[in-house]
């Protein structure tokens, strides 16, 4: 006890001086933080502790009010906070209230963002739900709310949500109750027709939800709940509200005008598809332009990546710049909205192709903004209004039928194959277990939450001894670490942090895709020429298994296959049983081999491939060999056409 006093006295003391000086130091929270830990373990400060505490309290009192470098910094309130505990007079649910009365009514989103840290001392990751229970709180004790301007409304919902997304880690639990105090707050700005709450609220709930999860039925509800609420309130109040007009242009003859309406353009991989496709469309007798929605309230589009579309040759619009009422993150969504679309018909553009995550999707089509209007999707396969014409992806899509067309997206193999130094890759491998196979995912760990794909890697990995499982990227560890011991795999399950892909690529030696979508990181890793497994749709399938191996290899159709890969005995297998190996009955060609139906074949083909480097050299020798015969034959238009 003599030593918690010396150290309190100690850090007292610089408290006094800090506010004093009025800049509180790092060390003098952390330091406060930890004697209220003690204080809340039982254990009492001496009579000189209590005196100095007494004054750090009356004097912060005074400076607070009086000193507006005090006022306007959340950690002044973090620190009164932690004092308050110290001095143990009040219930911790009263300081609580305190402290998030003052949270609630804060606006420097900045300082908030400088203080994190010291907030997630306060309330970290494992109590996010009570933080959100004490924001909602506030809000509901907020009868001022509905009488706020549009900015001030959406300044509340910024620190629920997008504050709340750069202090703590996207667990789906947490991130769900979030969905539920929004969207309580969504429907009742609908029925007060809060047009500019409505279009605000959008984004976070959709993030609350589709961002963190990777169950479809979790996008179907979305598309329930939201999405066409969304679309019924534009329909029978917006549109009436605002006389909007359908755009009953049936299209033009001449150069077709396509324009693309991405969300912001950043380094991720909606960024990198774009560009690859506007790349390849640049060389074609389309005229593109880009609407660059460039939303600010996850920071904006990055500059140059909008300069490397410029670069290309193509219009690019910032619409932020251009619609928006200011640069801020505060703005009129509704004008940004009205304005874009005016723009799109005023420009004639025939082909209009949205995507999802943005209120202004919803809008250009449910209004009839473009002739054709076209969603493309990302992953989010369960995306459904009435005024999407056509539906398209770049890969398949895991849907109950066939509403999506699928075109090759043109892949320059030369940019994947990135030069390495494999002394590096070696000295990574031999941080494992000697002689391991290394078996491994790249991406967001939330895709590998899920049971189901977590039985089956225990189940490849228990049949196959010699094998570890290397978990690369960012995300909540504890979940999937409880559940890979429980499933007795914990000893050869790594986490590894945010890796270098390029690197990885090597590490790795066979790539288990997630049972979501394998999305970037497993075209990184394949287009790099290295072996993987992947689950996909029975629909899928169904169109793939009318291709007809003897036809496509009597015909020579590269499109397909590689003909010098297959021996006799393949082709016999193949006329015989139709398919190339029994692990896997759904596929007759190599490329395919890798290509499961179900969670069985998948532990089966994992299990030939761990034990079958020609076969692995094969399935990622065709698969390369058919990409650079598609580049030949890119489908893009003609998908459009259809």
């Amino acid at each position: 006890m003599e030593d918690l006093n010396n150290i309190a006295e100690e850090i007292f003391d610089s408290c006094i001086e800090n506010i004093e000086n009025e800049n509180i130091e790092d060390e003098v929270v952390i330091g406060l933080y930890y004697i209220s830990k003690y204080i809340e373990e039982g254990h009492t400060l001496s009579v000189n502790s209590h005196n100095q505490l007494n004054k750090i309290i009356l004097l912060l009192n005074k400076k607070s009010h009086e000193n507006l470098k005090l006022i306007n910094n959340i950690r002044t309130f973090i620190l009164k906070y932690i004092l308050d505990i110290i001095e143990n007079k009040k219930s911790l649910n009263k300081i609580k209230e305190e402290f998030f009365k003052t949270y609630y009514d804060f606006n420097d989103f900045q300082n908030i963002i400088d203080n994190k840290d010291f907030i997630l001392l306060l309330f970290p990751q494992e109590k996010m739900s009570e933080y959100l229970e004490c924001l909602n709180a506030e809000f509901k004790k907020d009868r001022e709310f509905w009488d706020k301007t549009f900015i001030e409304k959406q300044q509340v919902i910024f620190k629920f949500h997008y504050i709340t997304m750069l202090i703590y880690e996207k667990k789906r639990e947490n991130f769900q109750k979030m969905f539920e105090y929004l969207f309580k707050i969504f429907n009742m700005a609908i029925s007060k027709e809060e047009d500019e709450l409505i279009f605000y609220l959008y984004t976070p709930l959709y993030y609350s939800n589709n961002i963190v999860s990777t169950d479809f039925d979790d996008y179907l509800r979305f598309n329930n709940l939201v999405e066409k609420k969304f679309e019924y309130y534009i329909k029978t109040s917006f549109i009436k509200r605002y006389q909007i007009m359908p755009n009953t242009n049936k299209g033009k003859k001449g150069k077709v005008k396509i324009a693309f309406v991405p969300e912001r353009l950043i380094e991720y991989s909606v960024y990198k598809v774009l560009y690859t496709l506007l790349n390849y469309l640049k060389n074609l007798e389309v005229e593109i332009i880009t609407f660059d929605l460039n939303f600010k309230e996850l920071g904006g589009s990055l500059t140059e990546k909008q300069n490397e579309l410029v670069l290309l040759g193509h219009n690019l619009i910032d619409c932020n710049k251009k619609f928006a009422t200011n640069n801020s993150v505060f703005y009129s969504t509704v004008e940004k909205a009205l304005k874009l679309r005016e723009y799109i018909i005023s420009n004639e553009i025939d082909i209009l192709i949205g995507m999802s995550g943005r209120p202004e999707y919803n809008f250009l089509f449910t209004t009839r903004t473009a002739p054709l209007q076209v969603y493309w999707s990302h992953g989010n396969s369960e995306y459904h209004i009435d005024g999407i014409d056509k539906k398209i992806s770049h890969f398949d899509q895991r849907t109950k039928n066939n509403e999506y067309q699928i075109f090759h997206l043109p892949i320059n193999l030369k940019d994947y194959q990135v030069e390495i130094d494999y002394s590096t890759v070696q000295t990574i491998r031999d941080i494992y277990p000697k002689n391991s196979f290394i078996l491994g995912y790249i991406g967001r760990l939330l895709k590998i939450e899920d049971d189901d794909y977590l039985d089956c890697i225990a189940s490849i990995m228990k049949e196959n001894p010699n094998t570890i499982f290397l978990a690369c990227g960012s995300g909540n560890q504890d979940t999937i670490r409880t559940k890979v011991n429980n499933l007795g795999i914990g000893d050869r399950f790594f986490f590894t942090g945010h890796i270098d892909p390029n690197i990885y690529a090597y590490v790795i030696d066979l790539f288990l895709a997630s049972f979501v979508n394998g999305g970037a990181a497993l075209d990184e890793y394949r287009n790099k020429g290295r072996p993987y497994v992947s689950l996909h749709s029975k629909d899928w399938f169904k169109n793939y298994n009318k291709i007809n191996f003897i036809k496509v290899y009597n015909e020579n159709n590269k499109g397909y296959l590689k003909k010098d890969l297959y021996s006799k005995e393949d082709i016999s297998s193949i006329k015989k049983n139709n398919y190339l190996n029994i692990a896997n009955r759904h596929s007759s060609f190599f490329y395919t081999l890798g290509h499961v139906k179900n969670i069985q074949d998948y532990i089966k083909v994992s299990k030939l491939l761990i034990n079958d480097k020609e076969l692995c050299h094969k399935i990622v020798e065709e698969r390369l060999f058919i990409l650079n015969y598609r580049n030949q034959e890119f489908d893009f238009l003609e998908t459009l056409n259809n």
